[in-house]
């Protein structure tokens, strides 16, 4: 199974990404903002193809996670609703709505709960069939500070 995350623009404090699971839409991604160097908890994870296995989270339980990520351990998917939540974590929503906090566009979404668990339901069908499951993260698509 292929999955494609795919950075659509981004600001100081967050980016918004879509994925794709296989070659069809799948949802929405709320995530960190990009800094040249790493500040923990505020800081996405690059670019890059990485294998995606069934592994045990001492605070999420198994769950799916994004593995051999250069600086970073337990990057998992789980239910998120803006970058507040991810600490470089991914996770999809079936929503979006932009707002202003400070001046500043803030991505949030929902209906994060709904698409996880249909996320993990797909995902558990291929690695059961005895795929490998690999996700490919692609930076901005769009390199402007607003999509609209």
């Amino acid at each position: 199974m292929n999955l494609s995350l795919y950075r659509l623009t981004s600001n100081s404090k967050n980016t918004l990404s879509f994925m794709l699971v296989d070659s069809d839409f799948f949802g929405f991604v709320p995530e960190d903002a990009w800094h040249e160097e790493k500040i923990k908890g505020e800081t996405r994870i690059p670019e890059g193809i990485y294998d995606v296995k069934w592994t045990e989270s001492p605070r999420f339980g198994h769950t799916f996670e994004i593995m051999n990520v250069p600086g970073y351990t337990g990057v998992r998917f789980h239910v998120l609703n803006d970058f507040r939540e991810t600490e470089g974590c991914v996770g999809a929503a079936w929503a979006v709505a932009k707002v202003k906090e400070k001046g500043i566009d803030i991505w949030r979404t929902s209906q994060s709960g709904l698409a996880m668990e249909e996320f993990n339901k797909r995902l558990h069908l291929a690695e059961n069939a005895g795929e490998t499951i690999r996700i490919r993260i692609t930076d901005e698509l769009l390199r402007l500070p607003e999509l609209w």
